[in-house]
């Protein structure tokens, strides 16, 4: 077993333990090499880990008079991501609890990252990306519900799908089928009672699956509920994955989607 610090570990967009997206917190003084970061990743085995250090780039953060840390990400199969909406919100939430501070900022692989308390959680930015429609390939659109609207391609070339609400409950997906077209994600969304919208999301590398939450589909599907609206405009979208959740998303502009939401502490391992 690799030697590691205390690892803490949160569940994402939770309002109460059992919801949301799990994630891991483990930290460093200093960066570990690639390789030790897998393989802290695949030991601990959580859908995603934060890995956390000191040593800060000369790129001065955000927010000077406040707490900064390097921070990196890897998935549960040692395979680092360039960006994780709900390892961030597990992240911030521990430790703005640890600083007592109003405010946290990491450096990431997609720059700074400035988060702030919210509720019993964070809030902070993520670079928006507006979902563009597509044509879809004859056998990814066979792959889809019948009843499927508007096709869209959103970031990483995932495909975002719009659906009558009655269907998104129940959708009945060939997801094997899915990744075998070369699709890395896929997701569909569509209005909702009592929310802005609702959504579900599929990862289809490196295994195909349901993401119980994942903040990168809402920098994405907010986008295209706010389109031709006045900005900002403030959205609540709900995931209703086996672990449903609430993501409070504020689209400021073409380039930051504003993801909060809370976030409750699992347990720690040393």
């Amino acid at each position: 077993m690799h030697s590691m610090n205390i690892v803490n570990h949160y569940d994402a967009f939770a309002d109460r333990s059992g919801e949301g997206n799990p994630a891991a917190i483990v930290e460093h003084d200093h960066p570990v090499g690639r390789d030790v970061a897998a393989a802290i990743s695949r030991e601990i085995g959580a859908p995603m880990t934060a890995l956390i250090d000191h040593q800060l780039p000369n790129e001065p953060p955000p927010a000077p008079d406040y707490p900064a840390l390097s921070m990196r990400w890897y998935d549960f199969t040692g395979t680092p991501a360039h960006l994780c909406g709900h390892a961030t919100l597990a992240a911030a939430t521990h430790y703005l609890g640890v600083y007592g501070t109003p405010t946290v900022q990491f450096h990431t692989p997609t720059g700074w990252i400035r988060a702030d308390r919210w509720h019993r959680g964070a809030r902070f930015d993520l670079p928006a990306t507006r979902p563009t429609p597509t044509s879809v390939d004859p056998v990814v659109r066979s792959l889809l519900p019948s009843d499927t609207g508007n096709v869209l391609t959103g970031r990483d070339d995932a495909l975002i799908a719009v659906v009558p609400p009655s269907r998104l409950a129940d959708l009945a997906l060939d997801l094997e089928a899915l990744a075998a077209t070369g699709l890395t994600a896929i997701g569909f969304t569509s209005t909702a009672e009592n929310f802005d919208y609702q959504c579900r999301w599929f990862n289809l590398t490196p295994s195909p699956a349901e993401d119980p939450v994942t903040g990168s589909a809402h920098i994405q599907i907010a986008p295209y509920w706010a389109a031709e609206k006045p900005r900002p405009v403030q959205l609540r979208g709900r995931q209703i994955s086996r672990r449903p959740v609430t993501v409070h998303c504020t689209v400021n502009h073409e380039k930051t989607v504003t993801i909060a939401g809370n976030c409750t502490h699992s347990y720690d391992v040393k």
